[in-house]
Order: C-alpha cells, then structure tokens, then sequence
C-alpha cells in the first residue's frame, strides 16, 4: 500500500536508493503474498467445509476469518496494479479503492477474530450453555456483522466523507478525514484488549476446571475445546502482532502528518496484510483434523491408501486369530 508519492519523496533523501528497487522488491513482496494467502486460505475454506463439522461455530468462523484473508490477499494484485499505472493514483475513485479494499477485508478480520474468541470464551466458561447462545442462527448473525461493519466504513469515503481535491496526493493518512483515521486505529486498539482480557479468564478457568473434573468422556470435549481456545488465542496474538504497530503510526499521524512516518507506516500496512497467510500455517500447526484434511485434498489417492493400511492390517489380524481357532 506505499503510494508513489510517499515512496519517491522517502526514499530520495538516501543516495543509495532508488525508487525503482524499492518498486520492484515492494511488489515482489506483494505478489508473494498474494498467491500464498489465496492459496492457503481457499484450502482452508475447502478443507473445513468438505471435513470439518460445519454445525461447530468456531469452524465457521474460521471460514469467515479465511474468506477475509483470502480477498485481502486478491485485493493485492489491485495494490500491485497501483505502483505501474500512475493514473490510479489520479482519480478519487480508483485512489480510494487502493486503501478501502485493504480496509474492508481487515475490518471483518479484526471483528472475526474477535467474535471467535467471544465464541471461545463461552465454550469454556459456559460450555452447558454454549450451544444455546452460539446457535446457528446467532453465529450467523455474527458472522455477518464484520462483512456489514466493514463494508459500511469502507463506503463512506467514497460518499463524500474525504479531503480529496484535484491534485491531492493519492496518500491514506490525507485522503480519508482524521476521524476515519481515528476510527481505524481504535477499532484494533477496542478489540485487541477485550480479546487479551477473555483469553487470561479462559485459560485460568480452563486450568483450575483441569484439576476438579474427574477422568471421563467430559474431560475429553474439556480438552478439545481448550486445544481449539489455544489455537484461536495464537491467531489473535498473530493478527495483533501483525496490525497493531501500524495502529500506532496512525495514530501520530493524525497529531502531524510526516512523508517518512507515512512510509513506515505503508511498510506496516503490508505487515498487517502479511498476516492474511499465517492462519493456515497456525490451523496446521495446532489442528491435526486440518492436517488431514489438506492430505485428502492434496493427495486424495496416497491418503486412502494410508487409510484402507490398518483396516487391512486389522482384518489379517482377524482372520489369523480364526485359523488359530
């Protein structure tokens, strides 16, 4: 998302950088992201839908939370575009669409990654009454109010709710009000607190409930549920840690606008939108159901001949017993 403008101004202050270099290894970066978090993302899409149990609500929002990785990382080749047809940058329109789309998608991410902890939150502190309150019709109202939140923000520009004049630099931090800046910064500031502040409860909760409860089948879904908290707390410690820098800059530049702390800030942007390709990388890490579900995908044949090994395996077994007999 580093503008021309903020590019060539930043970096021709330093004799031994070219824009030119800067340009091709910022979109370079780009395009990696972009195939990597289409790619990984659409595989987790598939993956859960095909073999995950769809009525969990937390799988469902680990859908929702791809489907937004994935059109950030789509929403790349737009930023790419940017950097080689200078006349993007001219007009309102096509100047908006390079910040507003990113803004979209990492709006609903933000909102995603909240509501799957609001949903982690209740497994574990309230996991008699989780299926009551999660329940399909109020996990989708839940999934739908990051895409309506994201796409309402996002529009307001483009109504009217601008600094845009002919001529204006096609930047961020002077195209959109200081509001919307202040907006921006502290929806990740107002989510990022109460998530860190849910996870401490669980995992205190979940740790003293590990102590009381006696060895049975609840001890088991006790401990899917913690291993399912675990997972969506480092998703959240990833997406703060990708986005919350760029908050901060955005932050001092609505007290003074700076060229160069408008470029660190752009070079953290493409920080946050990095982010779009670590959740597939955490689910394979955390989730063996997920592991087996890419094996299906990705080597459908191999991995039903892996299976069918122990079925094999048992009925020799079997028929070696009844020769015994």
């Amino acid at each position: 998302m580093a503008t021309k403008e903020i590019a060539s101004e930043t970096t021709s202050s330093g004799p031994n950088i070219d824009y030119q270099t800067v340009v091709i290894v910022f979109t370079t970066l780009q395009a990696i992201v972009m195939v990597v978090a289409s790619i990984g993302n659409l595989m987790v899409i598939v993956a859960f839908v095909r073999y995950m149990d769809m009525r969990r609500a937390t799988n469902r929002f680990i859908i929702n939370l791809a489907m937004s990785d994935l059109l950030t990382g789509l929403a790349m080749g737009y930023q790419i575009a940017s950097f080689y047809v200078p006349e993007m940058s001219r007009h309102l329109v096509t100047c908006l669409l390079q910040f507003q789309t990113i803004s979209v998608f990492t709006l609903s991410s933000q909102l995603s990654v909240t509501f799957c902890t609001i949903d982690r939150y209740i497994a574990i502190t309230a996991p008699f009454k989780h299926n009551v309150i999660m329940s399909p019709r109020n996990t989708a109202i839940m999934i739908s109010i990051p895409w309506v939140y994201g796409v309402v923000v996002g529009a307001l520009p483009f109504l009217g709710v601008n600094n845009w004049t002919d001529g204006t630099a096609c930047i961020y931090e002077l195209v959109v009000t200081p509001a919307q800046l202040y907006l921006s910064a502290l929806t990740t500031w107002s989510q990022t607190i109460p998530c860190f502040i849910m996870y401490g409860i669980i995992f205190k909760v979940a740790w003293e409930r590990k102590k009381r409860i006696r060895p049975t089948n609840r001890v088991l879904v006790h401990r899917i549920e913690v291993r399912s908290s675990v997972m969506m707390g480092i998703v959240t410690v990833a997406f703060t840690a990708c986005w919350l820098p760029f908050s901060v800059t955005t932050f001092m530049q609505v007290i003074n606008f700076n060229p160069t702390v408008s470029f660190v800030g752009n070079c953290l942007v493409f920080v946050g939108v990095a982010h779009s390709i670590v959740n597939p990388f955490i689910y394979a890490w955390q989730k063996p159901e997920f592991r087996r579900a890419c094996g299906r995908l990705l080597c459908p044949r191999s991995f039903a001949m892996r299976e069918q090994r122990p079925r094999l395996k048992t009925i020799s077994q079997q028929s070696e017993k009844s020769d015994i007999t």
